[in-house]
């Protein structure tokens, strides 16, 4: 079964106003059917071509669990590609799990979460930016090379960190935001938001992908509830997100607009201590409570 682009709309962003094709950049077309393997799986999962690589999108899921279960059917089905094709060729083909080519080239490892409607999309913006910029230290994949390019030796949290120019914006390929704003929701848009995550890197542990999801949507889940009661302005969010990707001993003090600074792992210890506090009073759930001690 091949995979529908009627509902695809690429150019329309979250806040009120929608993009002309012929201004966007044409790797964003993404609602054209080039003609490229573009594959509705078995499991409800999309397999497809993009740009210069396979690509995996696993079907919708109510929880992180499966969330990471169908991400590891799909590095079998991946393995599996990979084996049938070397046979059917001759030559051995090895499918990688990343970010970067080391060469300049980055492709995201995304997150989709539905989201409420009537949630104001800045109290995302200004909750999410923070947690997306430190979230790395406990959900980055690691990378060898420094720059877009990796032309400085090094060693780096993130894979995707470095290719990030933007705090805020609709792009995805190039001037990447840290927060995503495309208007995409695949579900009744009176009442929801699809929130496109591009930030995150590509694990190769199923239990970092349950955490990095399970955790997210609790935050997701306090922003939606007016229950984060702090807030965390940084100068600047886009060079803090690559000072933090290289800060391996975690001391590095992220400068806030009020003057003063936190590390990445202060910042995310009042997303912990907030999500136990709005946890407490909560019916309980036995997969939450697995994420928050993880």
């Amino acid at each position: 079964m091949r995979w529908d682009y009627y509902v695809e709309s690429p150019f329309n962003d979250v806040r009120g106003y929608e993009i002309e094709r012929e201004l966007a950049d044409p790797e964003s077309w993404t609602d054209i059917d080039i003609g490229m393997p573009n594959l509705m799986l078995p499991n409800g999962a999309r397999f497809y071509v993009d740009h210069a690589h396979p690509e995996y999108s696993g079907p919708e899921v109510t929880n992180p669990r499966d969330a990471a279960l169908w991400d590891m059917a799909g590095d079998r089905i991946l393995d599996d590609a990979a084996r049938m094709a070397s046979e059917l060729t001759g030559n051995l083909i090895t499918i990688y799990k990343n970010n970067t080519d080391g060469k300049g080239a980055s492709y995201g490892t995304h997150e989709n979460y539905q989201v409420a409607r009537d949630v104001p999309f800045d109290d995302f913006v200004k909750h999410l930016t923070p947690f997306f910029v430190t979230r790395n230290i406990w959900a980055g994949s690691g990378r060898v090379g420094l720059g877009q390019e990796s032309r400085t030796s090094g060693f780096q949290i993130s894979q995707r960190a470095d290719f990030f120019e933007a705090r805020v914006g609709l792009e995805t390929t190039v001037n990447r935001p840290i927060i995503n704003t495309r208007d995409e929701p695949h579900a009744d848009p009176t009442k929801f938001r699809r929130l496109h995550v591009i930030v995150g890197d590509a694990n190769m542990s199923p239990t970092m992908t349950f955490l990095k999801m399970g955790v997210t949507a609790l935050v997701l889940s306090m922003i939606e509830d007016s229950a984060l009661e702090f807030a965390i302005d940084l100068t600047d969010p886009v060079l803090e997100m690559q000072s933090v990707s290289r800060d391996y001993q975690f001391t590095h003090p992220l400068q806030l607009t009020d003057g003063t600074s936190l590390t990445a792992i202060q910042i995310q210890r009042k997303y912990l201590h907030a999500a136990q506090n709005y946890m407490a009073h909560k019916p309980n759930d036995a997969m939450t409570e697995q994420v928050l001690v993880l």
